[in-house]
């Protein structure tokens, strides 16, 4: 009974992570990306790196950034990147760049496979 009911709990947890991502919530963004002072886009940075350097003042209020939501996912146009103080709520230190952690899978679900190499895309020796 009590594996239904951790088995349940995870499901929600996932659940409710999978709604956040669907609408598009920054707490749930895998990485960040944003315009430096020459107007280049710049990232993906993990959410703790961001948070890290804003809180540290290296990132301005007015910053233009925009969040990552999937692995490999395309990359965002500087035109529809947000200034930070316009995507978190006051106070920005302890709101910007806060995540959640994405749910865990069961201890006993099977990890993915790496994807197989070709003989010709074998590590280069050092």
């Amino acid at each position: 009974e009590r594996q239904a009911v951790e088995e349940k709990a995870r499901n929600a947890a996932l659940e409710e992570y999978a709604s956040l991502v669907r609408k598009r919530d920054p707490r749930a963004a895998s990485g960040w990306y944003y315009v430096d002072d020459a107007g280049a886009r710049q990232g993906p940075f993990a959410s703790t790196k961001m948070r890290a350097w804003f809180v540290d003042g290296h990132l301005s209020h007015d910053l233009r950034v925009a969040p990552v939501f999937e692995e490999g996912g395309k990359l965002p146009g500087t035109d529809i990147m947000q200034r930070i103080d316009e995507i978190f709520d006051e106070p920005l230190l302890t709101s910007a760049f806060r995540s959640v952690a994405r749910p865990r899978p069961p201890p006993n679900a099977e990890k993915p496979k790496p994807p197989k190499r070709k003989r010709d895309d074998a590590p280069k020796p050092t």
